[in-house]
């Protein structure tokens, strides 16, 4: 009677052992069904946001550009002017216009190397968004390869 109790008792918790294993199981897999679908949703919205900062990075690259060549040809007006006061030393007007042509390369110079900056930035948004994508990416292949095949995200 007794060893028939015991083994009762055992036969019990075996299977109560059995099923909260099976709800152990069932709890990780629905957190990682969650887990996956967020860092899905995640991925797309980086996606999205990398798409409109390419888009942005065009336009800040054909701004840079278009200040840098602003830059060169203030360089080049610089350079006439001055070649200009050099002619004629006494000659006030030439002097102001080769100061004022002077300020205007400082100035466009100055234009050119922010535009660049902000290209270099962009860049490197750029750049940092596709490493958070790609590292993302890897986390969810690695979820999704501990999920049971006929799980969809969506």
């Amino acid at each position: 009677m007794k060893i028939q109790k015991v083994l009762i008792t055992m036969l019990l918790m075996t299977g109560l052992y059995a099923a909260s294993q099976t709800s152990k199981d069932s709890l990780q897999m629905i957190k990682n069904t969650e887990k996956a679908q967020s860092l899905y949703k995640e991925i797309t919205e980086q996606k999205l946001k990398l798409s409109a900062l390419e888009s942005k990075l065009s336009e800040v690259q054909a701004e840079a550009n278009e200040k840098e060549s602003e830059a060169r040809e203030s360089s080049a007006a610089n350079k006439k002017a001055a070649s200009k006061l050099e002619d004629d030393l006494d000659s006030r007007r030439k002097a102001r216009r080769a100061r004022n042509a002077g300020d205007e390369a400082a100035d466009d110079a100055k234009k050119a190397r922010k535009a660049n900056n902000r290209l270099e930035d962009a860049e490197k948004d750029v750049k940092k968004l596709r490493s958070k994508i790609k590292s993302n990416e890897k986390k969810l292949e690695k979820i999704q390869k501990e999920l049971p095949s006929g799980i969809i995200l969506e």
